[in-house]
């Protein structure tokens, strides 16, 4: 373990530097609105937060949703996976890893996300990471 990192459950306390964070991945989304979905989200069942540290900074996060799906048995499906673009360079990796051992202590035998068809960097970062593409994801407004 890189020694100034630190990977910790986060809670709403965090949420003004994780809606900053989870921002940079949709700046389309007013950060009020990104607020408020995060504070519905800490009350959902199955529903986890997780924080990359340095030293006592908050430079990363990831929501994690626990479930069991027909097709795959208990899962870990990964959201707004992201490292401040300043602190990268080993750290993601670090983080990964921390996210995959804590799947696997809470039972789970496999681990998905999903990411914007536009980012290609966390498609290399995925790919590197041992994911690998399996399906396509659809998307539809219910509400204009």
């Amino acid at each position: 373990m890189p020694p100034d990192l630190s990977f910790r459950s986060l809670n709403p306390t965090h949420a003004p530097r994780v809606v900053e964070l989870v921002h940079l991945l949709n700046p389309a989304i007013p950060t009020a609105e990104l607020a408020a979905r995060l504070v519905t989200q800490w009350d959902f069942d199955g529903y986890y937060c997780f924080g990359l540290f340095r030293a006592e900074e908050l430079i990363g996060v990831a929501s994690a949703w626990v479930s069991v799906r027909l097709y795959g048995g208990k899962l870990v499906e990964l959201d707004n996976v992201i490292v401040d673009p300043a602190a990268r360079g080993g750290t993601g990796s670090y983080f990964m890893e921390q996210l995959q051992a804590w799947a696997r202590a809470e039972n789970c035998v496999r681990m998905e996300l999903k990411t914007y068809v536009t980012n290609a960097r966390s498609h290399k970062f995925y790919f590197d990471h041992g994911f690998d593409l399996r399906a396509f994801y659809f998307v539809k407004a219910l509400v204009d």
